[in-house]
């Protein structure tokens, strides 16, 4: 539970970067709208639930968001390596960007489906 708790911490911070960094620009594309207010927010509570062992909404929410962590990651992948049409050497420079990005994300998709699917003690 140690790696959760320093995980959700560094989770977190990020996320307060990604806002300040949002208020900032003064723009917000629509991905980033739905993970600021959808898919971030949902993932820190079921990290928060996995850590405290902890029920919140029913099981059946936390698989569909999930599923939707899945689809996210996937389209921004798909829609990241689509502009790697502007050359190889744009996708070249992306690829450490891209493979950061799945690093940080893997350890919130695995705590959401331990959450969803594994903790089956809780959701009685």
């Amino acid at each position: 539970m140690k790696f959760w708790k320093i995980y959700i911490f560094i989770y977190i911070s990020l996320f307060l970067l990604q806002i300040a960094n949002t208020i900032y620009e003064a723009e917000l594309a629509l991905d980033e709208a739905i993970d600021l207010i959808i898919i971030t927010p949902a993932t820190v509570l079921a990290l928060y639930g996995l850590i405290s062992n902890k029920p919140f909404f029913k099981v059946y929410v936390w698989k569909i968001l999930f599923f939707i962590q899945i689809i996210y990651v996937v389209g921004y992948l798909y829609l990241t390596s689509t502009l790697a049409e502007f050359g190889m050497q744009f996708f070249m420079l992306n690829l450490p960007i891209l493979l950061t990005y799945l690093l940080l994300l893997a350890p919130s998709i695995f705590g959401t489906y331990k959450y969803a699917f594994k903790l089956n003690e809780i959701w009685k």
